[in-house]
């Protein structure tokens, strides 16, 4: 048996995140006249809900952003649970 604190999410979390999550934003996007990929919609969310902090450079503000496979299964659910 696996932990609920197991640090990855298993294939059927994926699969809801990617088909009953993100595929609803990108048609509803779609329909709203804005044209995002799955992955684009994503990228995006990463960026609104998985921020970490920005830092000031010469060039600009660059957002730091956490990587969803590496969230635990606890931490992807709250991630979910934000979108």
């Amino acid at each position: 048996m696996i932990s609920a604190y197991s640090p990855k999410r298993s294939t059927g979390a994926n699969a809801y995140y990617w088909g009953a999550v993100i595929e609803p934003i990108v048609r509803g996007l779609r329909d709203a006249g804005h044209v995002l990929t799955s992955e684009q919609c994503h990228e995006w969310l990463k960026r609104r809900h998985l921020s970490t902090g920005v830092v000031e450079t010469p060039t600009g503000a660059e957002r730091f952003v956490r990587s969803t496979a590496r969230l635990t299964r606890e931490e992807f659910q709250e991630y979910i649970d934000r979108i």
